[in-house]
């Protein structure tokens, strides 16, 4: 075989595992993508507060009034995760101005 036609397998061959990496990824990205379940509304701080991914229960995180499923990201906003203290919580209702706050907020 020639050089010509060695660059050519080698270009070939990097193109197609370029496009069986960019089709996993894309698969599993469309998996695991957080969808919007309910409006923040219809769920309770206390219903919302059981989600933490404890026990091997899923993982919501409410966000600017929709609810998430991030249960794929379990090793993220599981327990002793990076992102745990979102877990179970809304992370963008305001909260109230502690007291030794000057600018209150």
């Amino acid at each position: 075989m020639n050089e010509r036609a060695k660059i050519a397998v080698g270009v070939a061959a990097a193109y197609l595992a370029y496009r069986a990496a960019r089709y996993l990824w894309a698969k599993d990205t469309a998996n695991s993508a957080a969808k919007a379940r309910v409006p923040c509304g219809e769920w309770t701080k206390r219903q919302l507060a059981q989600y933490t991914g404890a026990d091997g229960a899923p993982i919501l995180i409410a966000l600017d009034g929709k609810v998430y499923d991030v249960s794929a990201g379990r090793g993220f906003y599981g327990p002793g995760g990076a992102y745990s203290v979102f877990a179970g919580r809304d992370a963008v209702c305001p909260r109230p101005a502690s007291a030794g706050s000057r600018s209150g907020v």
